[in-house]
């Protein structure tokens, strides 16, 4: 191993650290494993290791509408976004892309993934083992997600694991809350702007990520943080969905005026803490 990597390595393990600041992990905090699929082949494009996968039964797959949560069956083509052909020859959608309800790409309902028994879900194996150059930004260097994450409450303003979000929001985060659940520290530019909103910063500020997964600060790379406390999701009937700690917005990615910051569905076409 170089001595540059060496030294990258330890300045991530450092930045890291401060979590340990909030309480320790409640050992019972419920959580969810991947299953992973023997893949075929892929199609529509790159798919990570550990990401999503539901089944595409007779042409459709299970959707949510994060404004919502209402459940439905809505058709997914060839052209509705990234799929896999398992080994068994049966056809998996990656979860938490966006499609209409006539199976275009980039519509109002986020595919969920299905729940097994054992709280489990269906994942993607290693593909591929480096990510896209493109991607760097965002993901773990090899391209992986992690394998485990733990299951939120929908609407709650505090964390199962007891743990204070880590990830670090590059845009402002504002809600009706005056005091951060999670300790983030108030804008430098905008933290007051009317008499029932107040606005946060980095650290903690918020999460909004198509995966469920915190991500370490730009000055170290941006990628994502690749252990279990770090990726979480929530479920709805019997689907799971990646999970978002940030506040309402309407379909359209407007803010909904004076809501808290609490675990709702990820919206990833939306510009929310980062």
């Amino acid at each position: 191993m170089s001595k540059n990597l060496l030294i990258t390595t330890a300045l991530i393990a450092a930045a890291a650290m401060p979590a340990t600041a909030s309480a320790a992990p409640k050992p019972s905090a419920p959580t969810i494993d991947c299953k992973t699929i023997a893949v075929r082949d892929t199609h529509g494009g790159f798919i990570r290791k550990n990401a999503l996968l539901t089944p595409i039964r007779h042409g459709r797959v299970r959707t949510i509408d994060p404004s919502t949560n209402a459940m439905a069956s809505t058709r997914f083509t060839a052209r509705s976004g990234k799929w896999l052909t398992g080994r068994d020859g049966k056809r998996y959608a990656l979860a938490n892309q966006f499609i209409t309800r006539t199976g275009r790409a980039d519509g109002n309902l986020l595919i969920a993934a299905e729940s097994l028994p054992g709280r489990m879900v269906r994942c993607a194996p290693q593909i591929a083992s480096l990510a896209f150059a493109s991607d760097t930004a965002s993901y773990a260097s090899d391209g992986t997600l992690p394998g485990t994450g733990y299951t939120e409450t929908s609407g709650s303003t505090t964390n199962i694991t007891q743990r204070l979000l880590d990830n670090v929001a590059t845009r402002d985060v504002c809600s009706n809350q005056s005091k951060h659940p999670d300790g983030a520290a108030p804008s430098a530019t905008n933290p007051h702007p009317s008499a029932n909103s107040w606005c946060y910063s980095s650290r903690g500020a918020g999460l909004n990520d198509p995966n469920g997964v915190e991500r370490y600060s730009p000055s170290l790379g941006g990628m994502y943080i690749d252990d279990p406390y770090h990726r979480h999701f929530v479920m709805y009937s019997g689907a799971t969905v990646a999970a978002a700690k940030r506040p309402a917005f309407k379909p359209d990615c407007t803010p909904v005026a004076n809501s808290p910051i609490a675990w709702r569905i990820a919206m990833p076409k939306c510009n929310i803490a980062n």
